[in-house]
């Protein structure tokens, strides 16, 4: 992703395309990424973790994001 203007929303749309489920595809755009980044404070929806997520509607168009338990968008 780094240098590209390939967003994760755009990804997710990729990766299922392409075949891969719905669970896969998420979470190779949010946990798989966090730990090959090192943020292990992130990337599930877990206690004690920040919460960052993105709410995505039924065409997995960005419909909220949240940053840290706070919604920004």
């Amino acid at each position: 992703l780094a240098g590209s203007i390939l967003t994760l929303d755009q990804a997710l749309r990729n990766a299922i395309q392409a075949g891969t489920s719905l669970p896969d595809a998420a979470k190779l755009v949010s946990t798989n990424a966090a730990r090959y980044l090192g943020l292990h404070d992130r990337g599930v929806l877990t206690p004690d973790l920040l919460a960052d997520f993105t709410v995505l509607d039924a065409t997995l168009a960005v419909t909220e994001v949240w940053v840290n338990g706070q919604r920004t968008a």
